[in-house]
């Protein structure tokens, strides 16, 4: 049976600031990482609500949403797929609010020339 982090506790941590959210170990993991590895959904409820950064990879360019699925930690997985479609609608908010490219300022974007392919034939594909 896996020891469990006393919620109390470590929402303690986390008010008053004794804890550095954005370390990782040696190996790149941060704590939500270790949250989904363990399938500590508290935690990550915690985690997500002071700002922790859910597209941050460990080396194997992991992020905790992949862990979580590595892991079948299934609670986790449905709370970070949350997290990560909110965070995907407020950059493409952002994103949307920016001007639209002219045809223009495309154009002079495209290079000057373009190399031709080795295809000739519908064969050659």
């Amino acid at each position: 049976m896996k020891c469990r982090p006393l919620p109390d506790l470590f929402r303690t941590f986390l008010v008053q600031g004794t804890v550095n959210l954005n370390t990782s170990d040696m190996y790149g993991s941060t704590p939500l990482h270790f949250a989904a590895y363990h399938n500590y959904e508290e935690q990550i409820e915690m985690l997500l609500l002071f700002g922790l950064d859910i597209n941050a990879r460990d080396n194997l360019q992991e992020r905790p949403l992949d862990t979580a699925k590595r892991h079948n930690s299934f609670r986790c997985i449905a709370l970070l797929k949350a997290a990560d479609r909110t965070a995907v609608e407020h950059t493409s908010f952002r994103k949307s609010m920016h001007r639209d490219k002219t045809f223009e300022e495309i154009l002079y974007g495209l290079p000057k020339t373009i190399i031709s392919s080795c295809i000739i034939s519908p064969q050659d594909i």
